[in-house]
Formats: structure tokens, sequence, C-alpha cells
């Protein structure tokens, strides 16, 4: 039987997706997989746990996402589509989170 916060973790792997990114595990990271790579439970330094996901682009970290499938949605699709703005060429957005 699958927890709440697995059953949510699938939602928001699914979402990503078809936004365009690569989701993928902290135990199996392939920064060269494509341009938008996603890591879940990402282990952060010192005493500070895990982020959620860590957003790299190119090959490099460039922000922090905490899940929240409820309440924040709006706030996540923005926070993406700037992330995509400021750090994917245009060429290169075959699927933003637009």
């Amino acid at each position: 039987m699958t927890t709440p916060e697995e059953r949510a973790r699938e939602t928001i792997d699914a979402k990503l997706a078809e936004s365009g990114w690569i989701v993928q595990s902290r135990d199996d990271v392939n920064l060269a997989a494509g341009p938008g790579i996603m890591v879940r439970e990402f282990a952060l330094t010192g005493s500070h746990g895990y982020a959620d996901y860590m957003i790299f682009v190119d090959g490099k970290s460039v922000d922090v996402l905490e899940a929240n499938l409820q309440g924040n949605e709006a706030d996540t699709h923005s926070r993406l589509t700037a992330i995509v703005h400021k750090f994917v060429p245009v060429g290169s957005r075959s699927r933003s989170p637009e």
C-alpha cells in the first residue's frame, strides 16, 4: 500500500514529466540525460536534510522545489516557468512548463 506522500510524489513526477522535465531518483542521477533535470530527494549539505526536488538546467543546479500539491500549484507553475525563461535557451524549450 502506498502512503499519501508516495502518491503525491507520483502525481508531481507525472506533472513535471508532462511539462518536459526529466525526473530522476537521487540514487540514479544522469545530468547529461537532457537540459532540464529534477532530482528527487536531493541530499543537501550539513544537517539540512533533503530537498524534495533539486532543479538542474544544462547540468547546473539552479533552484530547489519543495513539493506541494495543494494550494500552491499556481506558484509552483510560475516558479518553474521563470526558471525555464531564465536558464533554458529558447531553442531548447521543446516542452516548457508554460
